[in-house]
Protein backbone atom coordinates (compact mmCIF):
# COMPACT_ATOMS: atom_id res chain seq x y z
CA UNK A 1 0.00 0.00 0.00
CA UNK A 2 2.74 2.10 0.53
CA UNK A 3 3.99 1.92 -2.64
CA UNK A 4 0.75 2.68 -4.10
CA UNK A 5 0.83 5.69 -2.11
CA UNK A 6 4.50 6.97 -3.14
CA UNK A 7 3.40 6.08 -6.65
CA UNK A 8 0.52 8.45 -6.40
CA UNK A 9 2.72 11.12 -4.42
CA UNK A 10 5.14 10.86 -7.69
CA UNK A 11 2.77 10.88 -10.22
CA UNK A 12 0.90 13.95 -8.78
CA UNK A 13 4.21 15.91 -8.29
CA UNK A 14 5.50 15.54 -11.39
CA UNK A 15 1.75 17.09 -12.36
CA UNK A 16 2.96 19.91 -10.73
CA UNK A 17 6.51 20.61 -10.94
CA UNK A 18 6.48 20.41 -14.73
CA UNK A 19 8.72 22.10 -16.67
CA UNK A 20 6.91 25.24 -17.46
CA UNK A 21 6.42 25.59 -13.84
CA UNK A 22 9.92 25.06 -13.06
CA UNK A 23 10.98 27.82 -14.93
CA UNK A 24 8.34 30.14 -13.69
CA UNK A 25 10.03 29.22 -10.13
CA UNK A 26 13.46 30.06 -12.07
CA UNK A 27 12.29 33.60 -12.86
CA UNK A 28 11.07 33.94 -9.38
CA UNK A 29 14.55 33.19 -8.03
CA UNK A 30 16.47 35.45 -10.80
CA UNK A 31 14.58 38.71 -9.62
CA UNK A 32 14.98 37.97 -6.26
CA UNK A 33 18.98 37.47 -6.70
CA UNK A 34 18.78 40.53 -9.30
CA UNK A 35 17.66 42.59 -6.79
CA UNK A 36 20.02 41.75 -4.37
CA UNK A 37 22.95 42.20 -6.74
CA UNK A 38 21.30 45.40 -7.99
CA UNK A 39 20.82 47.02 -4.41
CA UNK A 40 24.96 46.02 -3.90
CA UNK A 41 25.58 47.24 -6.93
CA UNK A 42 27.11 44.62 -8.65
CA UNK A 43 25.41 45.00 -11.60
CA UNK A 44 27.23 42.61 -14.24
CA UNK A 45 25.73 39.66 -12.18
CA UNK A 46 22.62 41.69 -11.81
CA UNK A 47 21.83 41.66 -15.49
CA UNK A 48 22.78 37.90 -16.07
CA UNK A 49 20.36 37.00 -13.34
CA UNK A 50 17.80 39.28 -15.11
CA UNK A 51 18.92 37.83 -18.81
CA UNK A 52 18.08 34.67 -17.57
CA UNK A 53 14.79 35.77 -15.80
CA UNK A 54 13.92 37.39 -19.19
CA UNK A 55 14.94 33.94 -21.05
CA UNK A 56 12.72 32.31 -19.06
CA UNK A 57 9.52 34.03 -19.73
CA UNK A 58 10.43 33.68 -23.04
CA UNK A 59 10.53 29.40 -23.37
CA UNK A 60 7.95 28.82 -20.30
CA UNK A 61 4.49 29.50 -22.54
CA UNK A 62 5.48 27.86 -25.09
CA UNK A 63 6.84 25.14 -23.71
CA UNK A 64 3.58 24.38 -21.80
CA UNK A 65 1.45 24.74 -24.79
CA UNK A 66 4.58 22.26 -27.01
CA UNK A 67 4.40 19.79 -24.00
CA UNK A 68 0.53 20.21 -23.04
CA UNK A 69 2.04 20.70 -19.66
CA UNK A 70 -0.88 24.16 -19.05
CA UNK A 71 -2.25 23.69 -15.21
CA UNK A 72 -3.71 26.03 -12.83
CA UNK A 73 -0.58 26.54 -10.76
CA UNK A 74 1.07 27.24 -14.11
CA UNK A 75 -1.38 30.06 -14.96
CA UNK A 76 -0.67 31.07 -11.30
CA UNK A 77 2.66 31.27 -11.42
CA UNK A 78 4.23 32.62 -14.99
CA UNK A 79 1.81 36.10 -14.27
CA UNK A 80 3.13 36.16 -10.98
CA UNK A 81 6.67 35.56 -11.61
CA UNK A 82 6.14 38.36 -14.37
CA UNK A 83 5.07 41.14 -12.27
CA UNK A 84 7.65 39.85 -9.07
CA UNK A 85 10.57 40.40 -12.08
CA UNK A 86 8.83 43.96 -13.26
CA UNK A 87 8.43 45.39 -9.73
CA UNK A 88 11.80 43.84 -8.49
CA UNK A 89 13.70 45.48 -11.39
CA UNK A 90 11.62 49.02 -11.16
CA UNK A 91 12.40 49.16 -7.34
CA UNK A 92 16.19 48.46 -7.78
CA UNK A 93 16.72 50.69 -10.60
CA UNK A 94 14.46 53.90 -8.80
CA UNK A 95 16.52 53.41 -6.19
CA UNK A 96 19.77 53.73 -7.88
CA UNK A 97 17.81 56.82 -9.62
CA UNK A 98 18.41 55.25 -13.32
CA UNK A 99 14.58 54.87 -13.31
CA UNK A 100 11.96 57.63 -12.40
CA UNK A 101 9.47 57.18 -9.32
CA UNK A 102 6.94 58.07 -11.64
CA UNK A 103 7.15 54.98 -13.57
CA UNK A 104 6.91 53.06 -10.21
CA UNK A 105 3.86 54.56 -8.84
CA UNK A 106 2.77 53.61 -12.83
CA UNK A 107 3.34 49.85 -12.20
CA UNK A 108 2.40 49.13 -8.86
CA UNK A 109 -1.08 51.84 -9.59
CA UNK A 110 -2.23 49.39 -12.48
CA UNK A 111 -1.58 46.35 -11.04
CA UNK A 112 -2.37 47.20 -7.37
CA UNK A 113 -5.81 48.41 -9.57
CA UNK A 114 -5.76 44.69 -10.78
CA UNK A 115 -5.70 43.31 -7.81
CA UNK A 116 -8.39 44.98 -5.89
CA UNK A 117 -10.93 43.81 -9.28
CA UNK A 118 -9.89 40.46 -8.57
CA UNK A 119 -10.39 40.63 -4.67
CA UNK A 120 -13.95 41.83 -5.66
CA UNK A 121 -15.05 39.41 -8.30
CA UNK A 122 -14.19 36.72 -5.76
CA UNK A 123 -16.37 38.71 -2.83
CA UNK A 124 -18.93 38.97 -5.48
CA UNK A 125 -18.39 35.12 -6.88
CA UNK A 126 -17.75 36.50 -10.05
CA UNK A 127 -15.78 34.27 -12.26
CA UNK A 128 -13.32 35.83 -15.09
CA UNK A 129 -10.66 34.37 -16.95
CA UNK A 130 -7.63 36.98 -16.34
CA UNK A 131 -6.28 37.71 -19.96
CA UNK A 132 -3.66 40.45 -20.74
CA UNK A 133 -5.07 43.27 -23.44
CA UNK A 134 -3.45 43.94 -26.58
CA UNK A 135 -2.44 46.97 -25.36
CA UNK A 136 -1.16 45.49 -21.89
CA UNK A 137 0.46 42.80 -24.08
CA UNK A 138 2.65 46.00 -25.97
CA UNK A 139 3.03 47.80 -22.59
CA UNK A 140 4.97 45.20 -21.38
CA UNK A 141 6.94 44.20 -24.24
CA UNK A 142 8.37 47.80 -24.28
CA UNK A 143 8.39 48.29 -20.36
CA UNK A 144 11.00 45.26 -20.97
CA UNK A 145 12.64 47.05 -23.17
CA UNK A 146 12.94 49.93 -21.47
CA UNK A 147 14.44 48.52 -18.11
CA UNK A 148 16.57 46.75 -20.30
CA UNK A 149 18.00 50.00 -21.36
CA UNK A 150 18.30 51.30 -18.16
CA UNK A 151 19.77 48.72 -16.72
CA UNK A 152 22.83 49.19 -19.17
CA UNK A 153 23.49 52.10 -17.47
CA UNK A 154 25.10 51.34 -14.82
CA UNK A 155 27.04 48.60 -16.73
CA UNK A 156 28.27 52.06 -19.02
CA UNK A 157 29.43 53.56 -16.17
CA UNK A 158 31.53 50.91 -14.71
CA UNK A 159 33.00 50.47 -18.40
CA UNK A 160 31.05 47.17 -18.94
CA UNK A 161 30.11 46.40 -22.62
CA UNK A 162 29.68 48.62 -26.15
CA UNK A 163 28.34 51.15 -25.36
CA UNK A 164 28.55 54.59 -24.03
CA UNK A 165 26.32 55.97 -21.12
CA UNK A 166 25.94 59.19 -23.69
CA UNK A 167 24.25 57.35 -26.33
CA UNK A 168 22.11 55.53 -23.51
CA UNK A 169 20.79 58.42 -21.99
CA UNK A 170 19.54 59.80 -26.01
CA UNK A 171 17.64 56.95 -26.77
CA UNK A 172 16.48 56.19 -23.47
CA UNK A 173 13.50 58.95 -23.37
CA UNK A 174 12.39 57.25 -26.64
CA UNK A 175 11.61 54.40 -24.93
CA UNK A 176 10.81 55.25 -21.39
CA UNK A 177 7.77 58.29 -22.00
CA UNK A 178 6.10 55.96 -24.61
CA UNK A 179 6.06 52.94 -22.00
CA UNK A 180 4.72 55.12 -19.25
CA UNK A 181 1.89 56.39 -21.37
CA UNK A 182 1.10 52.53 -22.39
CA UNK A 183 0.94 51.99 -18.61
CA UNK A 184 -1.36 54.86 -17.99
CA UNK A 185 -3.20 53.93 -20.72
CA UNK A 186 -3.68 49.77 -19.42
CA UNK A 187 -4.53 51.41 -16.34
CA UNK A 188 -7.60 53.27 -17.43
CA UNK A 189 -8.43 50.32 -19.82
CA UNK A 190 -8.46 47.80 -17.12
CA UNK A 191 -10.52 49.99 -15.10
CA UNK A 192 -13.05 50.54 -17.55
CA UNK A 193 -12.98 46.48 -18.16
CA UNK A 194 -13.37 46.21 -14.38
CA UNK A 195 -16.29 48.82 -14.01
CA UNK A 196 -18.17 46.28 -16.97
CA UNK A 197 -17.42 43.82 -15.12
CA UNK A 198 -19.22 44.61 -11.73
CA UNK A 199 -22.20 45.87 -13.69
CA UNK A 200 -22.62 43.17 -16.03
CA UNK A 201 -20.94 39.93 -13.92
CA UNK A 202 -19.04 38.86 -17.11
CA UNK A 203 -16.17 39.77 -19.13
CA UNK A 204 -16.54 39.76 -22.59
CA UNK A 205 -14.82 36.92 -24.53
CA UNK A 206 -12.92 39.03 -26.78
CA UNK A 207 -9.38 40.89 -26.38
CA UNK A 208 -9.50 44.37 -26.17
Amino acid sequence: MSEGLSKVNNQHWGRIMTVPNCLSLARLCCAAVFFVFGLKNQWVLAFWFFVGGAATDLVDGTLARLLHQKSQLGSFLDPLADKVMMWLSVVVLMLKSYLPLWLLVLVFARDLLILYGLIRYKLRNIHIEYKPTVISKIATLLFIITVSIALLKPLALEGHGPFSLQGIEKVFPYFLYPAGLLVFMTLIQYYIIGLRILKTGTREPRDT
